[in-house]
Formats: structure tokens, C-alpha cells, sequence
């Protein structure tokens, strides 16, 4: 089974990393987030409180893929900045 990190950056990003890289990568947006758009990262808080009781399970999967979207809106030369770093470092 794919890893659920690595699955929303294929999704969102169309390209492939291995779950480490996905990991670490998950990290360094929500990084990003946290000191750079605080009203972008109350929005994820607000949609990870939001999620169904039946998307738990996934709600990995769920965020990230919330996450890289809103870093695609907002600053998307620094979200391709950091995959492409972390497709170099695999």
C-alpha cells in the first residue's frame, strides 16, 4: 500500500516521492504555514477539526492534500521549490 503522504503529493503535485521524502516534505509546509500565512494555516486547523468522523482514518491524507493546495494558491514557486529540493534529496 502506498504511503498516504506520498499519495497526496502525486496527487496534487503529480509527481512521485518515496514516503520518507513525503514525510519530510508534509513537515516544511506545515512549517511554511505556521510562520508565513497564519490565516492559511487557522484554515487547515479549521478543515482538520471540520473533517467527517469517518475520514480519521485518512485525515493524514486528507490535510496534506489541503495543505498542498493552499501552498499551490498562495505561494506556489516556494512549494515547488521544496519538492523539487526533496526529490533531489531521495
Amino acid at each position: 500500500m502506498q504511503d498516504d503522504k506520498a499519495k497526496a503529493v502525486f496527487e496534487e503535485m503529480h509527481c512521485t516521492v518515496n514516503a520518507l521524502v513525503a514525510k519530510r516534505l508534509f513537515y516544511h509546509v506545515y512549517e511554511h504555514m505556521l510562520y508565513n500565512n497564519t490565516p492559511c494555516f487557522l484554515d487547515m486547523l479549521n478543515y482538520r477539526m471540520n473533517l467527517d468522523p469517518s475520514g480519521k482514518a485518512r485525515e493524514d491524507y486528507l490535510i496534506f492534500k489541503f495543505m498542498l493546495r493552499q501552498m499551490k494558491k498562495h505561494y506556489p514557486s516556494k512549494l515547488l521549490s521544496l519538492v523539487s529540493n526533496k526529490e533531489h534529496a531521495a
